[in-house]
């Protein structure tokens, strides 16, 4: 690479990996560093390390993990950059000669160096910083004669200055973004390089239309540290006529469909779900009506999470770096607050599944809150999932009481001091049309459980109910099975089949 001309991160690329040359190297280089599996890719076989100290105990953990994955245990050191942008190149190499890149990819929102949301073009480039990247990305592809699809990644530090990280020598998984703003197909151009054609365009006939943004779909838990999840997806299903989307404007590549499996044995990553705009901030808009227009049941994922990413003031702003989740890890997981349209729609979807389980004309087994001479009275209560061991006193806990009248769809929720009218209209799937006071809405909303879960634009909502007018003591108490968040290993059993257990006995 530096021989084509290509700035290179101080570091060690030697074949000597003696465990203490290494270390020598790194405290040559000076610290933080960054421990990198030379057949790496994908965030495994990385650590960063901020002291001699730690450099062992990094090292060691770094062979395993990339001797695992990779069945290489080689390893790089370089320094670490500690707030630069990860920017990486789209190249094309022939047979004959030619080279050409097709303009760059954004990626620096990771979480465990593995990348969230990308976008392109990277926001704030300059023609001159866009050339000169281009430039070297294809210099470091013609010095090893490359052929193909390429991806050069790239560390941007604040003052404009970039440095070669690596080279992935495949099309990437967030080829869509470039995809969408050249209207090239790069699966197309591979195939024509592979039976010897020469390129399709020169770098002169290639150019950028509006913005794009790629948003990868994770079966895990962000809120447990990123935790893989498993199950049954039960549903996956996109409604895009619902969301006033087309297809032109998002596409969603996936991998799986409603009825799947996601096993231990696979990486978690369910679908890529892009989308396209004339700017950056039309782009923005539509990903987030596309993440609410997403309904994925079964199986937890990171959708809430990409919409909390995707609305973030820093985000927006283009405050990015590599640490962006890091860094904002106390906005991006506040605990959550809700206002009473949340309150009042949860309240509306519970009262509706209620009113729909009635299957007898009996008022003894009616669920919808009957009365002789009166209307329908239901209360409920609602509060935050984390806290559904807390009484209906409990500050953390809204009661919404509603009222209607015998064959009518218009419900009265009383919340505190407050009173409004209702309705709630079944859509397609699972959306449905929520009016509050005349004010008519639409979002994804089902019940998990004793969850209500809803999506729209601004982002996901969960809040558990139940009804406090009748014996329903949830979920929580009720359950006689325990459902691990993850596969593990059993390592005690404290009790025998048929044994009566106690509450908060051990």
């Amino acid at each position: 690479m530096a021989n084509a001309g290509v700035p290179l991160v101080p570091g060690y690329h030697g074949d000597n990996q003696d465990d203490a040359l290494l270390r020598t190297e790194a405290d040559k280089i000076g610290y933080p560093v960054m421990i990198k599996a030379s057949a790496g890719g994908g965030g495994k076989g990385m650590r960063v390390v901020e002291s001699s100290d730690g450099f062992q105990a990094a090292l060691e953990g770094c062979r395993r993990e990339s001797k695992a994955a990779f069945g290489d245990d080689r390893m790089l050191i370089e320094k670490y950059l500690v707030q630069p942008r990860h920017v990486e190149v789209q190249v094309f190499c022939d047979r004959h000669g030619n080279g050409v890149y097709l303009f760059e990819r954004d990626c620096s929102v990771q979480r465990r160096h593995q990348k969230v949301i990308e976008e392109a073009p990277a926001p704030g480039m300059t023609p001159e910083l866009r050339s000169a990247m281009g430039d070297a990305a294809v210099r470091a592809a013609q010095e090893i004669g490359y052929v193909g699809a390429g991806t050069v990644e790239f560390l941007l530090d604040a003052d404009g200055s970039f440095y070669f990280m690596e080279m992935n020598t495949r099309l990437q998984v967030e080829h869509p973004v470039t995809e969408m703003i050249t209207g090239q197909d790069l699966v197309e151009w591979q195939l024509r390089v592979a039976m010897g054609e020469p390129l399709p365009c020169s770098q002169d006939e290639l150019t950028i239309t509006g913005h794009s943004f790629e948003a990868r779909i994770y079966a895990e838990d962000p809120e447990q540290d990123f935790l893989p999840a498993t199950g049954l997806l039960n549903r996956f299903a996109l409604d895009l006529v619902g969301a006033g989307l087309s297809a032109d404007q998002v596409r969603l590549d996936s991998g799986v469909e409603s009825g799947d499996a996601v096993s231990m044995h696979y990486d978690p990553m369910l679908a890529k779900l892009i989308v396209h705009g004339p700017d950056r901030d039309a782009a923005l808009a539509t990903l987030n009506r596309a993440l609410a227009a997403l309904d994925v049941q079964g199986v937890v994922t990171n959708r809430a999470f990409l919409m909390r990413l995707a609305t973030h003031p820093g985000f927006k702003n283009v405050e990015l770096d590599t640490r962006f989740i890091e860094r904002n890890e106390a906005t991006l997981f506040a605990p959550r607050t809700y206002n009473m349209d949340a309150y009042a729609s949860a309240a509306l979807i519970g009262l509706h599944q209620l009113a729909q389980e009635c299957e007898s004309d009996s008022p003894w087994d009616r669920h919808d809150g009957f009365r002789l001479n009166a209307p329908h009275t239901i209360r409920i209560a609602l509060c935050d999932p984390a806290n559904v061991q807390a009484d209906d006193s409990d500050e953390a806990v809204v009661i919404v009481e509603g009222k209607r009248s015998a064959g009518e769809s218009l419900w009265t929720l009383t919340i505190g001091d407050e009173t409004l009218t209702a309705s709630l209209q079944p859509l397609t799937g699972d959306a449905v049309a929520v009016t509050l006071n005349g004010y008519r809405r639409r979002l994804q909303a089902r019940r998990d459980g004793h969850v209500v879960v809803m999506a729209d634009p601004s982002g996901e909502t969960r809040l558990f109910w139940r009804r406090i007018d009748a014996i329903d003591h949830g979920h929580h108490e009720a359950e006689s099975t325990l459902t691990a968040p993850m596969n593990g290993t059993v390592v005690a059993l404290l009790v025998a089949p048929g044994k009566a257990v106690e509450k908060a006995c051990r």
